[in-house]
């Protein structure tokens, strides 16, 4: 678990855990957080994300739903048991941080809000995210993920609403001329507020991750390992979505439906899309200039 921006002083800007395991996201959560002065810690599943929150004090936690050695939604119970134990043993009880309270579901503790690519739509469903709060979709939005953020902190003072915010993303439209490019640059600037160097290196770490997947996803077609196929066309998907390398995100979804309804020709075939894309991916991030 890392704190990417430690709080000093008396008057501490609230304080975030992001659990995800994807680099990407993690990155991208974190701009979008400290830029409204938020201090955030990051953890790379959901085992870490327990530890944490038993070790600090947080105001809101990022739950990222499908991690490895120990999903969102078992972190999410673990929290709230350990919440229930703590609340029941006698001592100071007066942190009202770890208190606020969902007046449709009775769930009490930090608000825990879902990170998910399958957010449906209509109402925040609670049968989907059992002990949490609300969910957002990913790819993450800026102004989709503030608004949660600001009506979790603030809850004690604003009741929340049951929309889910993900259902109120704009639908991101191809633009004339760009829609043939393997990334969106100027979109994916802008969803790193700016910060071209950042993106940069993030773009890097993602070509060597998804190299990686790649390969092994190859392998996992070869022994008909339709799990490993999934967990890693998963990965490929969300982190591609966020850097706006949309055909890239749509092969890996493909993928990964694929996957779950164990298609091996099918499989066989979307893996070498998926690697074609890839390399016409890393070929644009190659001529991109590093300053300008």
């Amino acid at each position: 678990m890392t704190n990417s921006n430690p709080a000093s002083g008396a008057d501490k800007s609230p304080r975030i855990l992001v659990a995800d395991d994807t680099d990407v996201n993690q990155k991208i959560a974190q701009l979008i957080l400290q830029r409204a002065d938020y201090d955030v810690d990051i953890a790379a599943n959901g085992q870490e994300a327990v530890q944490a929150h038993q070790q600090n004090v947080y105001d809101l936690i990022l739950m990222d739903i499908q991690m490895p050695i120990m999903d969102g939604h078992e972190a999410t119970q673990r929290i709230r048991d350990w919440e229930c134990e703590v609340q029941n043993k006698p001592g100071d009880k007066s942190d009202s941080r770890s208190k606020i309270q969902n007046p449709k579901s009775e769930i009490t503790g930090v608000p825990i809000i879902a990170m998910t690519g399958n957010a449906g739509t209509g109402a925040f469903d609670e049968r989907l995210y059992p002990a949490m709060n609300d969910c957002v979709g990913k790819p993450l939005q800026m102004d989709v993920l503030l608004s949660v953020v600001q009506k979790w902190i603030n809850a004690e003072s604003n009741p929340p609403e049951d929309i889910c915010p993900a259902d109120k993303a704009p639908v991101m439209e191809s633009v004339s001329g760009q829609d043939q490019n393997p990334l969106d640059m100027d979109r994916a600037i802008e969803e790193f507020m700016g910060q071209k160097e950042i993106l940069l290196s993030v773009l890097q770490k993602f070509l060597t991750n998804a190299g990686s997947q790649i390969d092994r996803i190859r392998q996992a077609v070869k022994e008909a390992d339709y799990g490993a196929i999934e967990s890693n066309a998963h990965a490929i998907k969300g982190a591609a979505a966020n850097l706006t390398a949309d055909k890239l995100a749509d092969l890996a979804a493909d993928m990964e439906q694929a996957a779950d309804k164990q298609q091996s020709d099918l499989s066989a075939e979307l893996a070498d899309e998926l690697e074609q894309e890839y390399f016409a991916l890393k070929k644009y991030i190659q001529q991109i200039p590093q300053s300008g």
